[in-house]
């Protein structure tokens, strides 16, 4: 299943990161970019989701690992799932889905797949409407 946020505008390959997830069939692939952010994913040496952090008020959680050896890097909000984490959620109603990922990567891989040369903006906010306006007119 894939999975891409409303407001998010990318040129990500996503035939590229589909082919990653079923060559190495984790629960998840998220995609991922070097760049700044106000919430950091926390992965290991192979990329495997091990924690969180806010960057702002320093709050970490973490899953696995040790967190001196973990590597931050950004979410950029596409995914791919097994249909299989369906039937792992635990959690009811309306729910960030974050905290279960963190929850699931004890016993599940969780992989991340960087596209560091794609372009990534997320528009919800009008002043990153205007960046990505911006850039995509420098394309033309």
């Amino acid at each position: 299943v894939l999975i891409h946020n409303i407001d998010v505008i990318t040129n990500i390959n996503l035939r590229e990161l589909y082919d990653f997830h079923l060559k190495h069939n984790p629960l998840v692939t998220l995609a991922v970019k070097d760049r700044k952010t106000s919430r950091s994913l926390l992965v290991n040496n192979e990329g495997i989701l091990c924690g969180w952090k806010n960057n702002a008020t320093g709050e970490t959680i973490i899953a696995r690992g040790v967190e001196h050896e973990l590597l931050p890097i950004a979410y950029s909000c596409v995914q791919v799932i097994d249909p299989k984490l369906f039937s792992l959620l635990t959690e009811k109603d309306v729910f960030s889905i974050m905290p279960a990922f963190l929850r699931l990567a004890k016993d599940y891989n969780i992989a991340t797949w960087k596209h560091n040369d794609d372009f990534w903006y997320e528009v919800g906010r009008i002043e990153n409407i205007k960046d990505a306006a911006s850039y995509l007119q420098r394309l033309d």
